[in-house]
């Protein structure tokens, strides 16, 4: 044994000797592990699906603010605020769908009772009133808005209400106990 290698081992079909050998895991044309293509999908879907929580947020900001921008517009009739209010409700209006759409997923890997389905409705009724708000905002203060103000408020209440439950089915009734 000269160098830590083997002398008697003859060499293998690389070159090297037997003992010295590294994996090579290209060495066969079967695969090792016999894993079907459709578990990476899965684990991506449910992957997505669990960050429902962190995404949903975001478009609650937006579509909530567009609602204090209009209220805000109706005290103090600044034209300026309507491109905040545009930009919020449609881009909330945007990650709402996105956030809607997450939720419905999660609800592939976790047991579905009455509750949740209620959440899931509000939900829709909240993505719904909004989107329709968001066709529908007008360009200046002084044009009729009372149609907008109508989706825009029924959104935001139907947000409140969906984020009651959601907090409600992750924490139980008295999680707003103080």
């Amino acid at each position: 044994q000269e160098g830590g290698v083997n002398q008697e081992a003859g060499p293998d079909q690389h070159g090297g000797t037997e003992q010295s050998k590294i994996f090579d895991p290209f060495e066969d044309d079967e695969p090792k592990l016999n894993i079907p293509e459709v578990v990476g999908y899965e684990r991506m879907r449910r992957f997505a699906a669990r960050q429902h929580p962190a995404v949903v947020h975001f478009p609650i900001a937006l579509i909530l603010s567009a609602a204090l921008l209009e209220l805000l517009i109706l005290m103090r009739r600044r034209e300026s605020w309507l491109h905040a209010q545009r930009f919020c409700l449609r881009f909330g209006a945007m990650t709402a769908v996105v956030a809607v759409s997450l939720g419905f997923m999660l609800t592939e890997f976790t047991h579905v009772d009455d509750e949740l389905w209620l959440h899931g409705g509000l939900a829709v009724a909240a993505l719904l009133c909004t989107l329709t708000a968001a066709r529908s905002v007008p360009k200046a203060v002084d044009s009729r808005r009372n149609r907008f103000r109508l989706w825009l408020g029924a959104a935001a209440v139907f947000i409140c209400a969906t984020g009651f439950m959601g907090g409600y089915l992750v924490f139980g009734w008295d999680y707003l106990k103080y």
